[in-house]
């Protein structure tokens, strides 16, 4: 309790106050009117922090985040929102807040007295001073100019995303980088897949590479390589047990790395997933962090949240006002009535796109490169077996009937049925087709969802064909890779489209052959870039068997329809969109 002499004394400061701070006087005038005034403790200190400086006059134009922006319209009852404005004068400048008088428009006479939290003024982004970079120590096996370029806005900014189309080599990019940059260690965090690939790549240039396994790892290594689902052995997140502080419940990994690369980082776009509080909260403690994803945007808006967080991003300082503002965020009420937000929405893009400019760097492969071209093509089967189709397709109309508040998984789940039957029955054709391709000299890679499907087609061609899946060792789809890319008498290379459709280099293959269909647009133009990308001179050409009149053609078509909207907001559309779709036209076949 503050002792009423004191605050005697404050009040008197106030009464005789002279001094030029607007809002000491608005304290001053309130006094004389009142005849008392009881201070706060904040008026408190701002008087005695206050009432010798003079204020600062400036008028200066600053820019506030559009979240700032929105609530100085709430509060102010303005009929548009002051992103930008002049500061007249500042008559306080606090630790973490401005408070300052400020013109919201030109033609406003009496200035408006407001308080500015400093987080929210947005400031050109801090550039990391980068002198001319030497190159000389890589000469067996240099950068390209869009290489140097990407290394180049990673120096410059601490925490940064590298989102260059698939096939610009982002990989070597963030490697030339991280070494340039000196750092001690080097951290990278990738999906388990590419961890081999991650080792590869560095000791093209440099020693001292380990990958993680289980919970065993060298703190001597220069570089570490782990992937998303170990890095709970070493990281464990906050709990709610006030008494166990951070450092005793995380690792030895917070203090040991300067450089934190995390490749496929889309992979951090929910919010709620464990595997996403685990590497926001470790990255949050590292001085340096960079993002690596071709779709820093996977669908909406709401999925490049978690990427500009990791980035320090003004933009993302509220997960609210970030909803609202470029996801048309809208609340309805959820099971047991709870109020729940939909992020699903897309909105103020062009807005989104100018705040972030200055965290990502993002090109397209054809700005870029000199390929020869690529060209993707429908190719129509004919159903061999309609009546078991149609029997197939019966049941699941018959279920979806009786269950019409099914989840979209049940659907899916459900859909499988079909989509294995019509990967089947198309599996002959292909590999007719194959066999006349083989003929003309060319090797032909075809990507695969099942797996009946694929051992049908490697079965096909013994002694020529190499396989690539997920229960297959990080060694044995290396040695595959390696076979199809330098063994002439290898032809034909079937993989699975999730396992071998990101991270390798099949740029033998002249023909791309998707013999059955995934949910998610991604999925097909990675796989199609595992053969068109830097080191394909030839023509490449992508096939999509589909039979005509089934399901399948229904999926092509609104996955390439979708696919048209994708450069929008940089990203591709999510599997549930195209369930959604895919049930509402199945209700008229």
């Amino acid at each position: 309790m503050l002792d009423p002499n004191r605050i005697k004394d404050y009040i008197s400061l106030v009464r005789n106050y002279t001094g030029e701070n607007d809002y000491m006087l608005n304290l001053k005038s309130r006094v004389k009117t009142s005849g008392s005034f009881n201070p706060t403790p904040k008026q408190i200190e701002y008087i005695q922090k206050n009432y010798r400086k003079k204020p600062i006059v400036l008028e200066k134009e600053i820019t506030v985040s559009s979240y700032f922006a929105t609530k100085l319209q709430e509060q102010h009852r303005l009929v548009f929102i002051p992103k930008k404005f002049t500061l007249v004068k500042i008559l306080a400048n606090g630790d973490d807040t401005l408070h300052v008088m400020a013109k919201f428009t030109d033609k406003q006479t009496n200035p408006t007295m407001i308080w500015i939290p400093k987080k929210f003024i947005i400031k050109e982004k801090v550039k990391n001073d980068i002198k001319r970079i030497d190159y000389n120590g890589f000469s067996h096996r240099p950068p390209m100019v869009h290489q140097k370029e990407a290394i180049k806005k990673l120096l410059e900014y601490d925490r940064f995303i590298l989102s260059d189309d698939m096939g610009l080599g982002k990989t070597t990019s963030a490697v030339l980088g991280a070494m340039i940059s000196n750092s001690k260690k080097i951290l990278i965090i990738c999906p388990s897949s590419l961890k081999l690939n991650w080792k590869k790549e560095i000791e093209n240039y440099d020693s001292g590479v380990g990958i993680v396994s289980g919970k065993k790892w060298n703190p001597d290594n220069k570089w570490t390589i782990v992937n998303y689902d170990i890095l709970k052995n070493f990281h464990s997140l906050p709990t709610k047990n006030k008494t166990i502080s951070k450092r005793e419940i995380s690792t030895i990994l917070d203090s040991q790395f300067d450089l934190v690369i995390i490749d496929e980082a889309h992979a951090i776009k929910n919010t709620s997933s464990k595997r996403t509080k685990l590497v926001m909260d470790f990255a949050k403690s590292i001085k340096r962090v960079w993002l690596l994803t071709g779709t820093p945007v996977a669908n909406r808006p709401i999925d490049f949240y978690n990427l500009l967080r990791v980035c320090k991003s003004y933009v993302a300082q509220d997960w609210i006002h970030f909803v609202k503002r470029y996801c048309e965020g809208k609340q309805f009420r959820g099971q047991g009535g709870r109020l729940v937000w939909d992020t699903k929405g897309a909105s103020n893009l062009e807005e989104l796109h100018q705040y972030t400019k200055d965290s990502i760097l993002r090109r397209k492969k054809e700005e870029i490169l000199d390929l020869p071209p690529k060209i993707v093509s429908p190719l129509y089967y004919q159903l061999q077996n309609p009546h078991g189709y149609q029997e197939i397709m019966g049941e699941y109309k018959s279920w979806s009937l009786k269950h019409g508040h099914a989840s979209l998984a049940e659907h899916m789940t459900k859909l499988v049925t079909l989509r294995k039957f019509l990967a089947e029955e198309k599996t002959s054709s292909t590999i007719e087709f194959t066999k006349d391709l083989i003929e003309q000299g060319k090797k032909v890679i075809i990507f695969t969802n099942f797996n009946d499907e694929q051992q049908k087609i490697a079965d096909a061609f013994p002694r020529k064909c190499v396989r690539h899946n997920g229960s297959m060792t990080l060694e044995q789809k290396e040695e595959s890779v390696q076979k199809f890319q330098n063994d002439s008498k290898i032809k034909v290379f079937v993989g699975n489209i999730i396992s071998a459709g990101v991270g390798i280099t099949l740029t033998e293959g002249e023909v791309v052959i998707m013999n059955s269909l995934d949910w998610v647009p991604k999925s097909h133009s990675q796989a199609e870039d595992r053969a068109y990308r830097i080191g394909q001179d030839k023509k490449v050409n992508v096939y999509y068997p589909i039979f005509d009149k089934t399901i399948e053609e229904i999926m092509y078509k609104s996955l390439k329809s979708k696919q048209k909207n994708i450069d929008t907001i940089m990203g591709e559309y999510s599997e549930e969109d195209i369930v959604e779709s895919l049930i509402d036209q199945i209700k008229f076949i």
